[in-house]
């Protein structure tokens, strides 16, 4: 079995190296294997929530077919959540290590979280086009972008810095899975609403504008050593990025008082 992974991983290694030459990423065939085994793996996770989610879960039997998947997928965002979150809190100890050159710098550690989340994101841009919703499309390869791009190497010092954004998603998913069973205005929402709101704005907005801030100047300063569409991905996308997280703060607000906030009775005349 060894062997065998070890032909398939060197297979996919000698796959990668004409896009890699092509796209000048000469760090990426080291790490291909990674990227597909992580994409690999949460298609694997989705398929394996649409098989038993039904066995265990008479909620999930009731709800649509389109719902049933949005299960599936959300479960798998977790599971992503639950391996990525830990492995940023160990890498954010290197970050030292290259802090003197946020824009070329390179460390092993790194390199092994971007191919690990450019696998989850390049599964999430996947499943998003195949839903067809433009704004998760946007979201998914915009981030598929910047992640993928760390294998030149290029602002690689912003992986884990980005990937802090993921510590309000467990949440926004409980509150989703909340609402799908039937337990729609409970305290037990409020207390994770209240948590969802202060960790998105906490963690997207708040450090989020301050991380895009820094980003952004390193991309604009390293301008004249790098191609300008790559400028341009990085220059444009992130800035989508962070009208999109306001846009999805608003509608989380709004979500939020529409369970908990009681309209006032309209008196009669």
């Amino acid at each position: 079995m060894g062997s065998l992974i070890g032909s398939v991983g060197l297979g996919l290694t000698r796959l990668s190296k004409p896009f890699a030459q092509y796209t000048n990423m000469p760090l990426l065939p080291a790490y291909a294997p990674t990227i597909v085994a992580s994409a690999g793996a949460f298609f694997g996770i989705q398929a394996l929530s649409r098989a038993l989610s039904p066995r265990v879960s008479s909620h999930y039997r009731k709800l649509t077919k389109r719902s049933q998947e949005e299960w599936n997928i959300k479960v798998a965002s977790m599971v992503n959540c639950a391996v990525l979150l830990p492995l940023v809190v160990r890498c954010f100890r290197v970050l030292g290590a290259i802090e003197h050159n946020k824009a070329f710098g390179t460390h092993p550690e790194l390199l092994r979280l971007s191919a690990i989340a450019t696998g989850y994101f390049l599964w999430d841009t996947v499943v998003e086009l195949g839903r067809g919703d433009a704004q998760f499309v946007a979201h998914g390869l915009s981030t598929l972008c910047i992640f993928l791009f760390s294998f030149r190497p290029f602002v690689l010092y912003f992986v884990p810095v980005s990937l802090v954004y993921e510590l309000s998603t467990p949440f926004l998913n409980i509150h989703w899975f909340l609402d799908k069973t039937n337990c729609t205005g409970s305290t037990l929402q409020l207390i994770n609403g209240l948590t969802l709101i202060s960790t998105f704005f906490g963690a997207r907005l708040a450090y989020g504008s301050y991380a895009s801030y820094q980003l952004l100047t390193t991309v604009w300063n390293a301008r004249g050593q790098i191609p300008s569409w790559l400028a341009a991905i990085y220059l444009v996308g992130n800035p989508v990025l962070n009208v999109l997280n306001v846009f999805w703060f608003t509608k989380m607000i709004r979500a939020i008082q529409k369970r908990f906030v009681k309209k006032s009775p309209s008196k009669a005349d």
